[in-house]
């Protein structure tokens, strides 16, 4: 008697800790649920996501996809605020290397700010499932701004407040083209370079992290 009211408790009490935290994650998370994409719905298929920075303001984003066999096509989506998303770009499901199995697609429409980036892959019987959103700062985001002393500059330029997700340091001139490239220790909150051998002119300072995302960035004069 003592023994199955011992284990109708321990039943019990097990029922209310299945019932409970998930009642409290619905009412504590909304967005978790309610966000964009249904968070159900996110796959580990997409493989090995990357963003690739360029001067221009514009990023490539570079995937593999684990599973072909029911894929249809990609959708990029973009938000805002990692809540409300949009179809912005449709891709198929033909890969760009067809040794490497990559996936490409091309962000030319946020220079200057940043987007919440979520890949959706879309199968042919209308089911569908998503990457994890990331946020992605385009080149001349306020959110990437370094702090570089002197500017302008003559032949020894100081560069402060590096964050430490940064991994490497490229430096354009004002036509496109690299200068200089650098690896940043990620403990390295500010770095010295001398650029005397530079040319008068405008020069971007692009700090990207290990998946070629850009972190910060700073245009400078040297004079």
């Amino acid at each position: 008697m003592k023994t199955n009211l011992i284990k109708s408790l321990f039943l019990g009490f097990s029922l209310l800790l299945f019932i409970f935290p998930s009642i409290s994650y619905a009412q504590f998370n909304p967005t978790k649920i309610l966000r964009g994409p249904d968070p159900t719905t996110v796959t580990t298929n997409f493989v090995d996501i990357k963003y690739v920075a360029h001067l221009n303001g514009a990023n490539t984003v570079k995937w593999s996809f684990s599973d072909l066999s029911k894929l249809a096509s990609f959708t990029v989506m973009v938000s805002e605020d990692d809540s409300n998303y949009s179809d912005y770009k449709d891709i198929s499901n033909t890969p760009t290397s067809n040794i490497s199995k990559v996936f490409t697609a091309y962000l030319d429409d946020f220079n200057g700010s940043s987007r919440f980036i979520r890949l959706r892959a879309n199968y042919g019987d209308g089911t569908f499932e998503d990457s994890e959103s990331r946020e992605v700062l385009f080149y001349g985001s306020k959110k990437t701004e370094i702090s570089t002393w002197p500017n302008p500059v003559m032949e020894e330029v100081q560069i402060g407040d590096i964050s430490e997700l940064v991994t490497d340091l490229i430096i354009y001139d004002q036509h496109g083209s690299i200068k200089r490239t650098e690896g940043i220790n990620p403990y390295q909150e500010s770095k010295s370079l001398n650029i005397a051998s530079f040319k008068t002119g405008f020069y971007h300072f692009i700090l990207l992290d290990e998946n070629g995302r850009i972190v910060q960035s700073k245009r400078i004069f040297k004079q």
